[in-house]
């Protein structure tokens, strides 16, 4: 039994959140963490750009139904630079039965929060820096995850061993703060607790599973990569992007003064060269991923993709984390505290 403000608050068994990524955490993947006791988050970045409200409102009761009636949250980035999120998208995320919103990049304005308030829906968002988590907080949100630089995809600055305890004094216990990057057992898990974080958020490991929508090809490329392949570049979005090195990403890196001057043509020129083909998500994954190129595609990964060497069920990596969390919350093995009085 491992219990925290955050199980309390999202209504879960143990406080392992699957984080919400686009193309990757489908309908599968959201029902296996929630049903393995966890929160599974539907990331629906892509589906929400090829859907309207009302049929992304179906996908999100398909996975209500899927979870068994277990809580689930939805993932998106949020839309525009002032935090705005569509009110149509919004009742579909809440008619279709999820628990909590999730902003994978910046926060939603405080009238958008209270939209989902509203409708019942808890609101959380990602933060790499205290101020940003600070001003989330202040906005209204729920409970903020602290992504530290190891973690994959879009990242910060500032490692979580360094930056999680700093964001846990800051916000003073108004909020449940969930840890990000890196984490991929039940150590990683204990040690975000002790720091005073009340769960984790985990991509990469989820990633590395059967139920993830990760195109095989991607799949078998990452259980060959080691942590030192990992970089951070902005060649494929503009921002600050971890993926496994390759000649792409070097040629950018040797030579920044090609990089488009704004995130948007990087962003285009990206897609274009086919940098994307194996991140369709389940639909078309086969007819999108004609034409990938190795040394062009942007492996999205952490910096633990060197720890996991294969594929296992996502309710088995919930199981372990927890259980290993526990045991070593106990007192680690090989450690002898004695406390004298002064």
């Amino acid at each position: 039994m491992l219990r925290t403000k955050l199980c309390d608050l999202l209504g879960i068994d143990t406080p392992v959140m699957l984080a919400g990524m686009g193309g990757i955490a489908g309908m599968e993947l959201t029902a296996a963490v929630s049903n393995a006791g966890g929160f599974g988050t539907w990331g629906s970045s892509i589906d929400i750009t090829k859907n309207g409200p009302e049929e992304i409102e179906e996908q999100v009761r398909e996975i209500s139904r899927m979870c068994n009636g277990r809580p689930f949250g939805v993932d998106t980035l949020v839309h525009g630079s002032d935090g705005g999120v569509m009110l149509p998208l919004i009742d579909a995320f809440a008619k279709g039965g999820a628990r909590a919103y999730i902003s994978g990049k910046g926060f939603p304005r405080r009238d958008v929060i209270e939209a989902f308030h509203t409708r019942s829906m808890l609101v959380g968002s990602i933060a790499g820096k205290i101020s940003h988590a600070l001003k989330a907080v202040e906005a209204g949100i729920d409970f903020v995850i602290v992504q530290g630089s190891e973690g994959g995809g879009h990242t910060g600055e500032i490692a979580l061993s360094v930056l999680l305890p700093q964001v846990v004094d800051a916000v003073m216990g108004r909020v449940p703060v969930v840890a990000a990057g890196g984490v991929y057992d039940g150590r990683g898990l204990a040690s975000a607790l002790m720091f005073g974080a009340a769960g984790v958020w985990v991509g990469t490991r989820f990633m590395m599973t059967p139920e993830a929508e990760t195109h095989p090809l991607y799949k078998e490329r990452l259980l060959r990569a080691t942590s030192d392949e990992t970089m951070v570049t902005k060649c494929y979005t503009g921002a600050r992007l971890r993926v496994v090195r390759n000649s792409y990403t070097t040629k950018y890196e040797n030579s920044p003064e090609l990089l488009e001057s704004s995130g948007a043509l990087i962003a285009r020129r990206a897609w274009a060269d086919g940098c994307w083909r194996l991140h369709g998500g389940s639909t078309n994954k086969d007819e999108f991923a004609k034409g990938y190129e190795d040394d062009k595609q942007a492996f999205v990964a952490g910096q633990n993709i060197g720890a996991l060497g294969e594929l296992l069920p996502a309710g088995d990596i919930v199981k372990e984390m927890t259980e290993t969390a526990a045991t070593l919350l106990q007192g680690p093995p090989g450690v002898i505290v004695h406390v004298s009085k002064m």
